[in-house]
């Protein structure tokens, strides 16, 4: 289960990793997929003013802004997505792990 604290921690962090907008964006293409899935896509309508959250290209802004506006249910429905998606989690570890060597 996740704590909006806990996610918002996660977001400083990964902040502060010193990663560059070519980092941003190789990460941003692989979480495109789950937020273009039709549940999650359902869930970010649900609370965006634009209906158009799904197209931000700035991750960090995109992730305070659901942070802030989604439910403790509709976030935990968003990370069981990205826990499910291989390719982004194994990503992830990598590029984390090679930052922090």
């Amino acid at each position: 289960m996740i704590r909006k604290d806990s996610l918002n921690q996660t977001i400083e962090l990964i902040s502060e990793l010193n990663l560059d907008k070519n980092d941003f964006n190789k990460i941003f293409e692989r979480f495109k997929v789950i937020l273009e899935s039709p549940e999650v896509n359902d869930i970010i309508k649900k609370i965006s003013e634009n209906q158009d959250l799904n197209k931000q290209d700035d991750l960090i802004t995109l992730m305070k802004e659901l942070s802030n506006k989604l439910s403790l249910k509709d976030l935990n429905v968003l990370l069981k997505k990205v826990i499910k998606n291989e390719n982004l989690v194994d990503f992830l570890q990598d590029m984390f792990l090679e930052k922090l060597i």
